[in-house]
């Protein structure tokens, strides 16, 4: 198995800023979207699993706020993003801070862009923070359909925003000769503020996981 993890720092707008921005958050348990490219098995029969994890930073790439950026420029950094994608051509992509429509950053799908863009076949996104300005949170792309997919929003940790995971099954067959392992993969945003609000984040996702006994990325 072959594991990235990209990032890309960025700078905020103040706290007080987002919190007058953002109205009422609600856990959504997303659908499973089908992208434009499928053309293949429900079973991903690799020997080995490539997997790429990355923060898009709602679009904005290295500026100060996604919010200061024209709709295409937000376009030109996404772009840039499914170049990337398209070149590691990965079999399962992570993504965070990851947008949908929003006024914030461009007002389209983040990940449908990137899955259409880079040629993925299935994606999913769950909206952490969903407001009428701001709309934003997890999501996984992938080659082969999710078996399952769970959305799970953090509890609120004021004065940051919420957080949360996405989690996506998938059927992997590394050996043909054996049955296909049936693996959870999660896409994860943890509070970058305070360590006792991730150990809790943490423990949420523990009890997740707790009764599903799968393999776990």
């Amino acid at each position: 198995m072959k594991l990235f993890f990209l990032s890309r720092p960025g700078v905020s707008l103040s706290l007080t800023i987002l919190a007058i921005m953002v109205s009422a958050c609600t856990q959504v348990t997303p659908p499973l979207r089908l992208g434009p490219n499928v053309a293949v098995d429900e079973i991903v029969n690799t020997k080995k699993l490539t997997l790429l994890t990355l923060n898009i930073a709602h679009g904005r790439k290295d500026s100060l706020n996604q919010i200061l950026l024209p709709g295409t420029a937000i376009l030109d950094n996404l772009g840039e993003t499914a170049e990337l994608l398209r070149k590691i051509n990965a079999d399962v992509v992570a993504l965070q801070e990851a947008d949908g429509p929003s006024a914030w950053s461009g007002n389209f799908d983040h990940v449908g862009y990137l899955a259409d863009a880079s040629g993925y076949s299935w994606y999913v996104r769950s909206d952490h923070v969903k407001g009428k300005v701001i709309n934003y949170g997890t999501g996984l792309m992938s080659r082969v359909a999710f078996q399952e997919v769970i959305s799970h929003d953090f509890p609120k940790s004021p004065p940051t925003l919420r957080k949360g995971f996405t989690l996506g099954q998938m059927e992997w067959q590394p050996d043909k000769n054996k049955p296909p392992l049936a693996i959870d993969i999660l896409s994860v945003h943890l509070d970058f503020s305070r360590k006792s609000v991730r150990k809790q984040q943490i423990s949420d996702i523990l009890e997740t996981l707790e009764n599903r006994n799968h393999p776990v990325i």
